[in-house]
């Protein structure tokens, strides 16, 4: 995968034709990096039959970060229907559900005003989220440390978002438990109005 996307940056049409040998290998991550070569600089069509195939197939174990990026924004600068519902596979995918914020929040924004409801499900499950462990803490100087839970943490990371911000809501972390349960509902509310 790694020699495909340095490759392509080299010479890619003389690229295309190797990147064309693995658009049906086995392992995730080498057809979704010859899937992304084909379609840029080759076929589009197979590039993305390709790159269908990998999103829908690979995990958070088996797909790098760099070409899901790469894969997302390529066919999101094509920006056709069909492009796009490829590319919105990631929401559904073990990928997303197992990512830190860091590597969710590149992808959320690769999309742009493109995402359409593709990511909204999975943030309706993260702020129902009942559990109790996780969460993180926040600590400022003069000031009691800002605990929230796991709902909390998904919550802000959405709303900090490109696409959260066209909510109309803000997430402030100083806020009493009232204010964030608040925060919340009307952050499910919105959700649940965009699907």
């Amino acid at each position: 995968a790694y020699l495909l996307n340095a490759a392509s940056r080299l010479d890619a049409q003389a690229t295309v034709a190797t990147a064309s040998k693995y658009l049906d290998h086995a392992k995730p991550g080498v057809r979704l990096a010859a899937g992304c070569v084909v379609y840029q600089h080759g076929d589009r069509a197979a590039g993305r039959r390709a790159l269908a195939g990998a999103l829908a197939r690979g995990t958070y174990s088996d797909l790098g970060l760099h070409d899901v990026l790469a894969a997302v924004r390529a066919l999101v600068a094509v920006g056709r229907p069909e492009d796009l519902d490829v590319a919105r596979v990631i929401f559904t995918r073990d990928y997303f559900e197992e990512a830190s914020e860091s590597d969710r929040a590149p992808v959320v924004a690769a999309f742009g005003d493109k995402a359409g409801p593709g990511p909204f499900p999975f943030y309706l499950r993260q702020i129902g989220n009942t559990r109790t462990d996780g969460g993180s803490t926040s600590y400022q100087e003069g000031k009691p440390p800002q605990r929230r839970t796991f709902a909390q943490d998904a919550a802000r990371e959405f709303l900090e978002s490109p696409l959260g911000k066209r909510s109309g809501i803000a997430w402030l972390a100083d806020e009493t438990e009232s204010a964030k349960s608040d925060v919340m509902r009307q952050l499910k509310v919105w959700l649940e109005e965009q699907r």
